[in-house]
């Protein structure tokens, strides 16, 4: 009767829903024990009657619940199609100039009342910087020091670059094109004459090392540089151009808030920030306060800084004290303070240093701010 008895329990509570293997091996335990030969025949059905009854009861219970819940959750709309620049994501292989002037005819221009960029909210994606460079070594260099926190797009001289920036609308144009007879770059102008790029900051790479500061030349670019190889200015000098300047021309850093929703770790984020943000505000005008100050303060290593900031706010840590610096000059010029006056409380080391940078990322020289 044991074998006969226990292949009925496991029959009814594979049928009720228990096959678990836990189950199943005490049911065998208990029937190699002879225990169901002591259980009358009527009693044993009637138990097994009663769990196939639960059984079915609980699987109709969850059956109907979940009935409810799929009635009361309103569809999901379809995931939002990602933009046609395939050849931008962080997976993809460096584009090759001619793939890419052909995705670039294939999207349509950009209308011309769309100047500026929306206001800044710490995007996900990389951004685009368009590198012309004829030089496919320096282009090669300047991919090899930028692709890890943007999307580099490269283009040498079989492209038409203007087409290119027009469909691409870049966050910064990196170029090495020669002078020309008046000392004037052709694409930095060509560039600043298009209604569309107006607005978008140029880093012209200059042909040969010791070459003056771009205020010293007729070059219409935001900023040069001599020389990419290890050359450790270059991610500086992009930072300031893209994430700098774009937080600047749209109000700066946003406030921190603390939102009672929050979870745990958005609410250290916010926390973290806030504290930052305080740390830098009390010594904005201490020209000896530097990273590992802030740092320090801050009760973080400096490595745990620069990661994070860099992942709340895509500035480095030495990017976030520029821009709180110029945020604040902004505001001392416009209640009426002299640059000399304001590169000495926002803890700029030399009013050149202060006027080179303000110009550089707010697009005018401080005197000429409230002008």
């Amino acid at each position: 009767m044991a074998p006969a008895g226990f292949c009925l329990v496991a029959t009814v509570c594979d049928v009720a829903g228990y096959a678990d293997p836990t189950g199943r091996m005490a049911l065998a335990r208990l029937g190699e024990s002879q225990l169901l030969d002591v259980i009358p025949s009527p009693a044993l059905l009637l138990v097994l009657a009663v769990l196939g009854l639960f059984g079915w009861a609980d699987r109709f219970r969850l059956r109907k619940r979940g009935q409810e819940l799929a009635r009361e959750t309103p569809a999901s709309p379809p995931p939002a199609k990602p933009e046609s620049h395939a050849f931008l994501s962080d997976a993809a292989p460096r584009p090759a100039t001619r793939d890419v002037l052909a995705t670039a005819r294939a999207k349509p221009a950009a209308s011309a009342k769309t100047e500026h960029a929306p206001v800044l909210q710490v995007p996900q994606a990389k951004p685009v910087i368009l590198v012309a460079v004829s030089d496919a070594f320096v282009r090669g260099e300047l991919h090899h020091q930028l692709h890890t926190r943007y999307s580099v797009v490269e283009a040498d001289d079989s492209i038409d670059v203007m087409e290119l920036a027009r469909s691409l609308q870049p966050a910064l144009v990196i170029t090495a094109s020669n002078m020309d007879e008046k000392g004037a770059c052709a694409l930095c102008d060509e560039i600043k004459a298009d209604p569309l790029l107006k607005h978008t900051p140029v880093l012209w790479i200059a042909p040969a090392a010791g070459l003056p500061n771009v205020e010293d030349l007729n070059i219409s670019a935001e900023d040069t540089l001599s020389g990419v190889a290890n050359n450790e200015a270059l991610p500086i000098r992009v930072e300031n151009l893209v994430e700098v300047r774009q937080y600047i021309q749209h109000g700066g850093l946003p406030s921190v808030k603390i939102d009672a929703d929050d979870t745990a770790a958005r609410l250290a984020d916010t926390l973290f920030l806030e504290n930052v943000h305080r740390l830098v505000d009390a010594n904005i005008g201490n020209s000896l306060f530097g990273l590992e100050a802030l740092a320090r303060e801050a009760q973080v290593s400096l490595p745990h800084l620069e990661s994070r900031l860099l992942r709340l706010t895509r500035l480095s840590a030495a990017g976030f004290l520029r821009t709180k610096r110029l945020q604040h000059a902004m505001e001392l010029l416009e209640a009426g303070n002299t640059p000399a006056e304001v590169a000495h409380l926002t803890g700029f080391h030399s009013v050149s240093s202060f006027n080179r940078l303000f110009k550089q990322v707010v697009g005018v020289a401080p005197d000429s701010y409230t002008a």
